[in-house]
């Protein structure tokens, strides 16, 4: 990585690519315009992004949805309603064009909090699937042996960010087992409902024997939290990071690790 590179002094990216994931969702991959460097950062983090909009440099905070040392960054970017960043990024950013990043950070992470002997249940809801599909990317490239059990909670399988490619880590990797709970499942065979204590010791039959990790809105996260204590869930192995909009009613993170 480029050594003048922090968190406070961002480097130019170009867009190199720019895809819809859901109708309201995209991801983007960043590159250096001149040369090519690999980015290491852990899986999970997120960078600050800045725009310039109308005069003024606005930075918001995007989980990074890639592996580590590869050659760009992929960032998934959920429209948020009034959500000046989101919405320009969505509406307006083109192949070709820059954008500053800030140095990837942030305590949510696999590296520094690795599982319990490899076995994994990650948990997430709405665009919080984002820096957990990373964690399960890079584990089952590094090592197809690891164990990981991955729930997510969205509204349908047309809503469901990365759907397409979570399948195709299904198909890949035995021990990858894909459960999505959806408000309206349609054709597909996934399950139907509201995550609750029942539903995570059915998706997850051994869950206090692995470590989690959680992203999502926050009530989501306060009622999983409060399941997993009523469960006899081990916190200790807990690890968390929420979603919330700031004052500028744009998507942020903030850091919530309760290891």
């Amino acid at each position: 990585m480029l050594a003048n590179w922090t968190n406070t002094h961002p480097i130019s990216l170009i867009c190199i690519d720019k895809w819809q994931e859901t109708d309201d969702t995209v991801s983007i991959k960043l590159a250096t315009k001149n040369t090519t460097i690999t980015f290491d950062f852990k899986p999970g983090q997120f960078v600050n992004l800045g725009v310039m909009i109308n005069g003024k440099k606005e930075f918001r905070a995007y989980s990074i949805s890639s592996i580590p040392h590869v050659s760009y960054l992929q960032l998934t970017i959920k429209r948020v309603d009034g959500g000046a960043v989101s919405n320009f990024i969505i509406d307006h950013l083109g192949i070709g064009d820059a954008l500053d990043i800030l140095t990837p950070t942030g305590d949510f992470n696999c590296v520094d909090h690795p599982p319990k002997n490899k076995k994994a249940v990650l948990i997430s809801a709405g665009c919080g699937i984002t820096p957990v599909y990373s964690m399960a990317k890079t584990w089952l490239t590094h090592d197809s042996k690891f164990d990981v059990t991955f729930i997510h909670a969205a509204k349908s399988p047309q809503q469901t960010i990365f759907f397409n490619q979570l399948e195709q880590l299904a198909d890949k990797y035995p021990l990858f087992s894909l459960q999505l709970l959806l408000k309206d499942k349609q054709e597909s065979n996934y399950a139907q409902g509201r995550l609750n204590k029942e539903w995570l010791l059915n998706l997850a039959p051994d869950l206090l024997e692995r470590s989690v990790y959680l992203c999502g809105p926050n009530q989501f996260m306060e009622d999983v939290k409060s399941y997993l204590i009523e469960l006899g869930f081990d916190m200790t192995q807990f690890n968390s990071e929420s979603f919330t909009p700031n004052q500028n009613n744009e998507t942020a993170t903030k850091q919530d690790n309760d290891i």
